[in-house]
Formats: C-alpha cells, sequence, structure tokens
C-alpha cells in the first residue's frame, strides 16, 4: 500500500514523511473541494462544538476544553451516522476500521 499524505503546504513533518517514505501532495490554493472531508469536519467542529464552547462557556480551563473536546470526537468518530456516498449510514469508524484491518 502506497502512503500519501495531502496537506495544504504545511511542510512541519517533511521530514517524517521521508524518513517514513511517504509522499506528500499538496492541494491548490482556495480549493476546499480537494479536501472535501477536513473542510466537512472543520465545518461540524465550528458549528456542533466550538460554537457552543464560547457561546455558553462550559469550559473553565484548558484541560476542561480538551476533556470536552475529546468528547465531542468520539460522539463524531463513533455515535453519528453520516449519509454521504462513502459512509453510507455508518459512522467513521465502522467505515475505516475495516480498511486499517485490511492494510
Amino acid at each position: 500500500m502506497r502512503n500519501i499524505n495531502i496537506t495544504d503546504k504545511g511542510n512541519l513533518l517533511h521530514f517524517f514523511w521521508v524518513d517514513q517514505n511517504i509522499e506528500h501532495r499538496v492541494t491548490s490554493p482556495a480549493s476546499p473541494h480537494a479536501n472535501g472531508f477536513v473542510e466537512r469536519f472543520h465545518r461540524s467542529a465550528k458549528d456542533e462544538f466550538f460554537a457552543n464552547v464560547f457561546r455558553e462557556k462550559w469550559c473553565d480551563s484548558i484541560e476542561s476544553l480538551q476533556i470536552n473536546l475529546n468528547k465531542f470526537l468520539n460522539r463524531h468518530n463513533t455515535e453519528r451516522t453520516r449519509s454521504g456516498y462513502r459512509y453510507q449510514g455508518n459512522t467513521p469508524l465502522s467505515t475505516f476500521l475495516p480498511l486499517m484491518e485490511s492494510a
């Protein structure tokens, strides 16, 4: 299996990728369609988590914010089903776990 990492031109991990024989590809500027899954996740996190955090102020420390973010991520990846063509009504975890196990 070929390893490819696609980013928006960030290069902080360049030497790690070279060492691990991972190809690094970059997206074109202003092309969210090239990275749709990440863009959609950012929107979900902003709308469903961060908007509530800053509106209701229910996190009183960085540690509390991290704990609540971890809970959101767990629900987002393991409980919330998706209707898109790749997920077909499954959660992200149940969709990608078989792929990881077969790799």
